[in-house]
């Protein structure tokens, strides 16, 4: 290998950028290694953790009974979703509607001025109504319900038909 330092001019350079970019090379390839190792070892605990959960189940929950169980509850959420969808597009309407009755009512009054504030504190309130309920409805998500230990026949799931 030809020392650096009898190198001239862009040669020298272009040696010196090469050993650079082979270094960060190295640095980012053992980076990446170690990053997909430890994803790796994610991969396995999470895997164990879920066998572990899966053998704890009464053996009357099998994976037809759990996916029977899993679609119901989306079932729920979609409705109630729907549900506070449909609520808050009749606000909506309902507010838009007084907002509009209170802005022919302030050009046709002498109290002009009162009337605006008024419709601008509705349209306030009006806004901050659709934020909270845009809130809830993206707060919405499958239920979070432990699975109890042991279930009556009861309780079991509903098989699908």
């Amino acid at each position: 290998m030809i020392n650096p330092e009898r190198l001239m001019g862009p040669n020298k350079q272009h040696l010196l950028l090469g050993h650079k970019f082979q270094y960060i090379t190295q640095l980012k390839l053992r980076c990446l290694g170690s990053w997909f190792q430890q994803k790796q070892k994610d991969l396995a605990a999470a895997e164990e953790e879920a066998t572990t959960f899966l053998a704890s189940l009464p053996p009357h929950w099998d994976e037809v009974a759990l996916c029977a169980q899993w679609d119901l509850q989306q079932e729920a959420q979609l409705s109630a979703k729907t549900s506070v969808s449909a609520a808050l597009v009749a606000l909506n309407q309902e507010l838009d509607k007084y907002e509009y009755r209170l802005k022919l009512i302030g050009r046709n009054s002498g109290e002009v001025l009162s009337l605006y504030e008024a419709s601008n504190a509705l349209q306030v309130h009006h806004q901050d109504s659709m934020s909270q309920l845009q809130n809830l409805t993206a707060n919405l998500g499958l239920l979070q319900m432990p699975i109890p230990a042991s279930v009556s026949e009861a309780d079991q799931p509903l098989s699908s038909n």
